[in-house]
């Protein structure tokens, strides 16, 4: 009997992006990270002057 196929996601994560933001301060986004989450983070890290 024929068993349907299961579609497996990849689970894995990577280091996508790293920035060392001071001295003593580093910053590693990984590939599995939401949209809002990242750009909260960006925000965070690159106030704007206004």
């Amino acid at each position: 009997m024929d068993q349907p196929k299961q579609n497996q996601a990849s689970t894995s994560t990577s280091k996508a992006l790293q920035m060392n933001i001071d001295r003593n301060k580093t910053v590693i986004v990984y590939n599995r990270v939401n949209n809002y989450i990242l750009t909260a983070l960006l925000e965070a890290v690159f106030k704007h002057d206004n």
